[in-house]
């Protein structure tokens, strides 16, 4: 289904800088400073959704995302340094990627930068990452790392939905589901919740209970 994205006026203002825990392969193509390489195949990129278990099967959990991801990236050996910026200037997807959530959520022994984050994800996202097109469009949406413009990050959003993205989907729901309670609100609030449920994330579920949906 395709889902067309609307400006709504948010209730509750900014929400909890909720971005993707996933490290996920990327589709190769061509695009420097840190975007996907044109080598010809794609580099491999761990998930740690099993890692952060069930509820995180396709997406970041809602509670303590950077503490869980930090003593992921810790047991793996991801650290903040010259060797994972180098190798995001390089133009590695898969280090923009992780350096990119580093600077998000000040893990790793990196200092917090949403601007840095913003970029990386942007640029990720200009090269074909739909997860990363997710991130961008989130923080879009409430100005984290940028100026905040909801209507362009719902955009953004519905565009990584569209291409599948079960994050993209939460994070509408989230949106909507926080924003003013009227009719139109609720019913876009369920429907996303309801494709990121069928896409795999059971977190799902739950919100779309206590939406009084069963």
């Amino acid at each position: 289904m395709s889902f067309a994205s609307t400006a709504y006026l948010s209730k509750s203002g900014r929400g909890a800088a909720i971005l993707s825990a996933l490290l996920l392969p990327l589709v190769v193509s061509s695009c420097a400073n840190g975007g996907p390489t044109d080598s010809g195949a794609a580099t491999s990129a761990p998930t740690v959704a099993a890692e952060m278990g069930d509820s995180a099967n396709r997406v970041a959990v809602f509670e303590d995302v950077d503490g869980r991801l930090d003593s992921i990236f810790s047991a793996r050996g991801y650290l903040f340094g010259p060797e994972i910026v180098r190798a995001s200037q390089d133009g590695n997807p898969d280090a923009s990627f992780i350096l990119a959530q580093m600077y998000a959520y000040g893990i790793a022994g990196a200092k917090p930068n949403k601007i840095k984050a913003f970029k990386l994800f942007l640029n990720l996202a200009d090269c074909g990452n739909n997860e990363a097109l997710a991130n961008a469009g989130y923080m879009t949406l409430y100005g984290l790392g940028t100026e905040s413009d909801p209507s362009q990050g719902l955009d953004m959003l519905a565009r990584a939905a569209n291409n599948g993205s079960a994050t993209a989907y939460l994070y509408m729901g989230k949106f909507y589901s926080d924003a003013e309670p009227t009719p139109e609100n609720r019913a876009n609030a369920k429907l996303c919740f309801a494709q990121a449920r069928d896409l795999g994330i059971v977190e799902a579920e739950q919100l779309l209970e206590e939406l009084g949906v069963k």
